[in-house]
């Protein structure tokens, strides 16, 4: 399925940390960044996407990423 092109400002740290993940897990790291997206919107259970239950799954992923490099 192919994707639209967008623009997203993210923090030079996050994406550093990003691909660098996604790079230890063997994907690119926009797959990374679609999975915590999509894992954001499969959460909600219905509920739309806000920014807050956004802001949490992205807070999760980055801890899990932070362990795992510990």
């Amino acid at each position: 399925m192919a994707g639209i092109q967008a623009a997203l400002r993210v923090k030079s740290t996050l994406l550093s940390a990003l691909e660098g993940y996604a790079e230890a897990q063997g994907i690119g790291y926009q797959t990374l960044i679609n999975a915590a997206l999509r894992k954001a919107m499969q959460s909600a259970k219905g509920a739309p996407l806000t920014v807050a239950s956004l802001r949490t799954v992205l807070r999760q992923e980055l801890a899990a990423i932070g362990n795992q490099s510990a």
